[in-house]
């Protein structure tokens, strides 16, 4: 009887779990910091995922170089769209979608307290 392959037996691994988030990470204080400090271009703004096709297209080229150097190691294609749909997940939180709304919305009552409170 024939072993089920590793794409089958493991569709969601580890190892995939924890690269997508590390690279959620890398997007989610990336794309704050682009926008919040920086003011620069948009990596990431709601449904916009430049961020995560950048850093999903750096993967697939280290994954290839590491299929020469240790077949083994490689990740599968189900690792590799755990990865991906966890960094386009990624993208939205960050900017429009939490961040950029909540920040301003919790500072929001210091700003527009009447000045007189705080001139005295």
């Amino acid at each position: 009887m024939q072993q089920p392959s590793r794409a089958t037996q493991f569709p969601y691994s580890v190892r995939a779990i924890s690269i997508g988030t590390i690279y959620s990470c890398i997007i989610g204080v990336g794309t704050t910091y682009n926008l919040m400090v920086i003011h620069g271009s948009y990596m990431a703004i709601d449904f916009s995922a430049a961020a995560a096709v950048f850093l999903f297209f750096i993967l697939t080229i280290v994954n290839n170089l590491t299929f020469l150097a240790a077949p083994t190691a490689t990740l599968n294609s189900s690792e590799l769209k755990t990865i991906y749909v966890m960094m386009i997940v990624s993208c939205s939180i960050p900017t429009m979608g939490l961040s950029a709304q909540l920040l301003p919305i919790l500072t929001a009552p210091f700003y527009f307290a009447t000045p007189d409170k705080w001139m005295a």
